[in-house]
């Protein structure tokens, strides 16, 4: 196996081809390894055959569907850098984006439209791709799920994601394939995320707290259920119906699903962990979720970036610090 992130899917495809990898809410799909393998390859040589070069940035304008998850690991495997681009940016912010990034190629949405209209004006040299309709999609359905050739490896990059511009412009993070190896490595190391395990992917996909769970997930072989959009009862039904053992989740959601009346009336026995993280974490929302044990999981503070799990809290762990239960 070379150092290449898209082989990670490669490699789960003969472990554990029948464990179900995705469900699709909004489609209502649901594809196992095998197929998310296939598709994925599908994908890579309808893009190759388009004649994309390894080492070309294509675009990513999508929210959470499978097709996301298909383009990420299609671009791994033959070599193109996977750029993800933020949905909910303006015409303006994304075209900055565009141009800093020279991508050659934008995989979209049909939701998208609105936004793609104005850049495909602007960018008439991109290729534009919808990735759930016309003839691309229709290309995609037809062709080979043979292996692509692997165009990059080690430190050759992997993705792009983009900075919030908080300080100026965004600017576009590189990972290498090798780098992001060694974080997935981090985080299981640091984690107890466990083979057949299933997680809802809420955050947004072009950031990293929801790819990042979407690559762990890959990795140790558990289930995806991708949510394009955040609701508490939502939450809570997928919960209970797809018998979720874990979620990733920022305080302020974490904290709506607390007050949420089905927080009480749903059943969540699977209910195992929740890593929660982007935000300050407020000392009260941790000692209702581990402490009181409002959820029966692991609580963890975490860093989705680098280094795996910066700080796992499990209620077990709070009841030996008796200086918690003084906190405000």
């Amino acid at each position: 196996m070379l150092l290449n992130s898209g082989q990670v899917l490669t490699e789960r495809a003969k472990i554990a081809p029948r464990v179900e990898a995705i469900v699709d809410t909004a489609s209502g799909a649901r594809c196992d390894f095998r197929q998310l393998n296939d598709r994925t390859n599908q994908t890579a040589n309808t893009l190759l055959a388009m004649e994309f070069s390894p080492g070309e940035r294509i675009a990513c304008l999508m929210p959470n569907q499978a097709q996301y998850v298909e383009s990420f690991y299609a671009c791994a495997k033959a070599g193109f850098v996977f750029v993800a681009l933020n949905w909910r940016l303006s015409v303006p912010e994304l075209s900055y984006q565009l141009m800093d990034a020279g991508a050659v190629a934008v995989l979209y949405a049909a939701e998208q439209k609105a936004l793609v209209e104005p850049l495909r004006q602007q960018f008439p040299n991109i290729r534009w791709l919808a990735a759930d309709e016309g003839d691309y999609a229709a290309a995609v359905a037809e062709a080979a799920t043979a292996e692509p050739p692997i165009g990059a490896t080690g430190a050759d990059p992997l993705y792009m994601m983009y900075t919030s511009g908080t300080t100026g412009r965004p600017k576009g993070a590189l990972m290498s394939h090798a780098a992001n190896i060694a974080w997935l490595a981090s985080m299981l190391a640091t984690s107890d995320l466990r083979h057949g395990e299933r997680n809802i992917i809420v955050a947004p996909l072009f950031h990293i707290g929801g790819l990042g769970l979407a690559m762990s997930a890959v990795y140790r072989g558990m289930t995806t259920v991708l949510l394009k959009q955040f609701d508490p009862a939502v939450m809570w039904n997928l919960v209970e119906s797809e018998r979720i053992t874990g979620f990733f989740a920022v305080p302020a959601m974490l904290a709506l699903m607390y007050q949420h009346p089905k927080r009480t009336t749903t059943a969540r026995s699977a209910l195992r962990w929740v890593i929660c993280g982007a935000a300050p974490v407020p000392v009260t929302l941790i000692r209702f979720a581990a402490l009181l044990l409002v959820f029966s999981f692991v609580f963890a503070i975490s860093l989705p970036l680098l280094f795996g799990l910066v700080c796992p809290l499990t209620p077990y762990s709070l009841l030996l610090t008796p200086d918690f239960l003084l906190l405000t």
